[in-house]
């Protein structure tokens, strides 16, 4: 523990100053001179923080490390000789420039994520200010943040279907404090802050029911229809067809991938390249054999990507989608591209058992059942029309086709005259208008007959 005490210099002048022990045994003192009581209390205080962080590890406190970026040079070099700060050296940064450095740290994420990552940097630094000291964001200022992006000023651009009159949808806010509890996460471990401010606030996602849409196999036929260019509709058909997720898995996909004699493709995905599968296997789907052959055949020679000419990652197709979708006399559905894919992963989970369906998606089935399978109206009209199979009949309640497999053993039952002696017996209770009650014992009960 430092201690603050007086002191009185040759010329009579009395002052102030702060004595400690470091970790040698050796004793410091840093001189305050001719300053009030009050400010040289303050100084201990702010001097005990100092020697604490140093002695743990730990890093300062809010209002000490913006004290210590504020100092001037002389008394920085004063309290570097004493091994209080280290020389030349800011203890916190900027909000812009962290960002910028945690940015160029990680060349192991993917484009896409890192375009993401730019929404979120984008909106701190509107909200706190490029210049902001990272250490001085406190948890109320981050909430503020949070609630901020459901307002119009956090959208920074108009999207189809929306107005300026609206803020971020309740996912796409709650991404993006994830994103800067991660940055602020780093910063913590590098004993820039204290502790993260945005640690509590919600930001994990789930399902918003009211933004999913069913695109219909008549609605896609009707969107390629007025699309005049291949590559374009062979986007629409691999995620309305095969599921994949664009941009990123149908600008991976390669002519390579393409094994046109067993009728499967390698899809490619860098979302899940990370987690140790970032490639799947999928059929060439019947929807997709004849855009894929067209084009090939459209191709440039030597060409390597399936699709060449939208490969940046900045190219806004969800706004050219939009284009076509209302000149094929649509709506615009939310969320273009991945209610697509979402509409691909329900009928798939209509054909195939749910291992198949989740692993040509390329998503868990815990995955599946949160945020993809979904109702929709044709199950109901699939249950409720009698001439569907597998459907329910009204009078019995026994699906059509089990129905017909009955019918048709009760047939050979009833022509079998006699019935063999080896023939199982119990297949007697399935003749039609049997009464079970009747069938299954004589009339005697249990006990044995008299004598």
């Amino acid at each position: 523990m430092a201690s603050l005490s007086k002191e009185t210099a040759r010329s009579g002048k009395v002052g102030w100053r702060i004595v400690w022990t470091d970790s040698e045994g050796k004793q410091k003192a840093l001189r305050l001179g001719q300053i009030p009581r009050r400010a040289a209390e303050r100084m201990l205080i702010l001097t005990e923080r100092l020697l604490e962080a140093r002695r743990l590890g730990l890093p300062l406190d809010s209002e000490t490390a913006r004290w210590a970026e504020d100092l001037d040079d002389t008394m920085r070099e004063r309290l570097a000789r004493l091994g209080l700060v280290s020389p030349n050296e800011k203890t916190v940064s900027s909000l812009q420039r962290f960002l910028e450095d945690y940015v160029s740290r990680r060349p192991d994420v993917a484009e896409r994520t890192l375009l993401n990552w730019k929404k979120t940097i984008t909106r701190l630094i509107k909200f706190f200010g490029p210049d902001r000291d990272i250490a001085s964001i406190g948890p109320g200022e981050a909430r503020d943040w949070a609630y901020w992006l459901r307002t119009p000023e956090a959208r920074l651009m108009r999207y189809a279907g929306k107005t300026q009159a609206e803020g971020l949808q309740e996912n796409t806010a709650r991404r993006m404090v994830g994103v800067a509890r991660q940055f602020f996460a780093d910063a913590k471990r590098r004993r820039l802050i204290s502790e993260n401010p945005f640690e509590g606030i919600p930001a994990g996602t789930g399902p918003n029911t009211e933004r999913e849409y069913f695109v219909t196999r008549e609605e896609t036929e009707r969107l390629l229809e007025v699309i005049p260019h291949t590559e374009w509709k062979l986007l629409v058909a691999l995620a309305r067809y095969g599921g994949l997720r664009v941009p990123s898995e149908a600008l991976e996909l390669r002519w390579q991938d393409i094994d046109w004699e067993r009728r499967r493709m390698v899809v490619r995905s860098p979302k899940t390249r990370r987690k140790g599968y970032g490639a799947r296997v999928i059929p060439i789907f019947p929807e997709l054999a004849p855009l894929l052959e067209r084009a090939w055949e459209e191709a440039p020679t030597g060409a390597e990507y399936v699709i060449n000419w939208y490969r940046s990652t900045e190219a806004n197709l969800r706004t050219q989608l939009t284009r076509y979708i209302l000149r094929a006399g649509l709506l615009p559905w939310p969320k273009l591209w991945v209610s697509m894919r979402q509409s691909r992963a329900i009928e798939l989970a209509r054909e195939f058992p749910s291992h198949v369906a989740t692993a040509w998606c390329g998503h868990s089935t815990q995955v599946a059942m949160r945020h993809y399978w979904r109702v929709t109206d044709a199950d109901f009209e699939r249950a409720s029309n009698p001439d569907s199979v597998g459907s329910v009949e009204p009078d019995s309640g026994v699906k059509k086709s089990v129905k017909v497999n009955v019918r048709t053993e009760l047939q050979a039952v009833e022509s079998c005259s006699p019935a063999p002696e080896n023939f199982p017996a119990f297949l007697d209770l399935a003749c039609r208008n049997s009464l079970l009650h009747k069938d299954l014992l004589p009339g005697r009960g249990l006990e044995p007959p008299p004598p």
